[in-house]
């Protein structure tokens, strides 16, 4: 006899009772509009565009996944930059330096390297933590 898997449901839409995958995808759409709230009004961080629309990753989500919420490694991209293969890693890499300068690039890829020693796996609290500290941080962002 197959093995059923029961998953619970609250018509609320409490979070206590989302999965960690819902969490994740909940997280991101908040993580995006932060990202695009921060960024306004500034270019492409690859190729300078002036009307970028997405949240761009300096590291894949796959291969990095303790820096997919790590605002100082996402920054607004154009369509085209964030739809290459690598993102546009090189320039984007440059980008960052130029706007935020070398330093910072170094300690985000640093900060990114020790990451790949570990296997981060999200908790339900770390995310639902993250999810608050995101919205908190738009609502500020907006109100400047």
């Amino acid at each position: 006899m197959g093995r059923r898997r029961v998953r619970l449901r609250c018509a609320s839409g409490d979070t206590d009772m989302k999965g960690v995958s819902k969490l994740i995808q909940e997280l991101q759409t908040i993580f995006n509009a932060y990202i695009r709230e921060r960024d306004k009004g500034l270019p492409c961080i690859s190729c300078g565009d002036p009307y970028p629309s997405d949240a761009g990753h300096l590291f894949k989500k796959s291969t990095r996944p303790a820096m997919r919420f790590n605002p100082r490694a996402c920054f607004l991209q154009c369509r085209k930059c964030n739809s290459l293969p690598d993102g546009n890693y090189e320039a984007m890499c440059k980008g960052i330096a130029q706007r935020y300068g070398t330093d910072y690039l170094t300690e985000v890829i640093q900060t990114a390297n020790e990451s790949r020693k570990t296997d981060h796996k999200w908790s339900r609290s770390e995310l639902q933590e993250l999810i608050n500290y995101f919205k908190s941080e738009i609502k500020n962002l907006k109100h400047d």
